[in-house]
């Protein structure tokens, strides 16, 4: 009886040990997992629904990055890498507004900021475009390049956008800003604001002047002639408040060079709310940097004063506030609709 036992024993304990070596040849024990406890988010949460707050919208194209300076836990901001420009209205045929399935006018009557719809990618696929621009950085995250990629001639346009290069002096300034393409370079004055537009052959296509408060007031575009270097045109800028400005335009007689209006278009603009491009220096000799919110164009045709159109920009974000799309005035007047994509 004690030899049976001694038997059954024998064989429980080898069942025993080959389901353990069973064990650790084909499932290894897992180690404890460690458990890393997330940092809380520093700063604004996203919104749920509806347009960002006008303190977390941001302009797409800017030279100086904070990146390097964002606080433990906190996201580094995107930077825009490249952007696609559409034909709104070209031959005829105008950009298509399929958001959510509304048609042009529902579009044309959005209000400026809008949240940007994702169906929407998948239409800008099979749009005409003009081109795509690349924008590149150094280590320090400020814009050094903005090149086109891509230029299309499916719209029948093969004219090659500006290529900028921007450079920086040791203490992160910018020190020059030359475009390849139209201009030789260009110069600033003591509070690093545009001054001059220099031709490769050193023309002076134009000139700028800003008032106290650093807003573009007057800007001279010039042509050689027979008698020398003259006005082509006058560009005068009116301010009315803080959220109006009128853009006049002048036409010079070559003669006698008397000036005469031509036209001119009245800007709204939101001074709280990003515009596509940084409020820095540079981008200030046409207001590119405000955010506009409504524009009217009058011309004088045949000594009679006619609306020539009247629109309101959009600007498409995302949750983050990041913009995503712009179209100039949803209008068919312009061309200028630009999607920027961001890495």
């Amino acid at each position: 009886m004690n030899i049976k036992l001694l038997k059954l024993l024998i064989v429980v304990l080898g069942v025993f040990q080959f389901a353990l070596v069973s064990c650790s040849k084909d499932e290894s024990i897992p180690e404890e997992p460690v458990v890393v406890k997330p940092e809380e988010p520093i700063g604004p949460t996203k919104p749920v629904t509806g347009v960002p707050k006008s303190e977390l919208m941001k302009p797409a194209i800017k030279n100086i990055s904070t990146s390097a300076k964002t606080s433990k836990g906190s996201e580094a901001p995107k930077r825009v890498v490249r952007s696609i420009r559409y034909a709104q209205n070209y031959m005829g045929k105008i950009y298509e507004y399929k958001l959510n399935g509304m048609d042009v006018n529902t579009y044309r009557a959005l209000p400026s900021e809008n949240l940007f719809d994702i169906a929407e990618t998948e239409l800008n696929k099979d749009t005409e475009r003009d081109y795509t621009v690349n924008y590149k950085y150094n280590d320090l995250g400020q814009l050094i390049n903005i090149a086109a990629g891509t230029v299309y001639t499916n719209n029948g346009h093969t004219n090659y956008p500006e290529e900028f290069t921007f450079t920086y002096d040791t203490n992160g300034a910018l020190k020059e800003m030359i475009s390849s393409y139209a201009f030789g370079t260009y110069n600033y004055n003591s509070k690093g604001l545009i001054d001059k537009k220099i031709e490769k052959d050193g023309f002076v296509s134009y000139e700028y002047v800003y008032d106290d408060l650093d807003r573009i007031q007057s800007v001279y575009s010039y042509m050689m002639t027979p008698q020398g270097r003259q006005p082509q045109m006058h560009f005068t800028y009116i301010y009315l408040d803080d959220t109006t400005y009128v853009k006049n335009w002048f036409s010079i007689n070559q003669t006698d060079l008397t000036e005469t209006l031509s036209g001119y278009i009245t800007y709204t603009f939101d001074p709280a709310k990003a515009g596509v491009y940084n409020k820095e220096p540079y981008y200030r000799t046409d207001n590119q940097y405000l955010h506009v919110v409504k524009m009217n164009s009058q011309i004088l045709y045949y000594g009679v004063w006619q609306l020539q159109f009247e629109s309101v920009p959009k600007y498409f974000y995302d949750a983050d506030g990041y913009l995503i799309k712009f179209d100039s005035a949803g209008f068919n007047y312009t061309q200028d609709i630009t999607v920027f994509e961001y890495e």
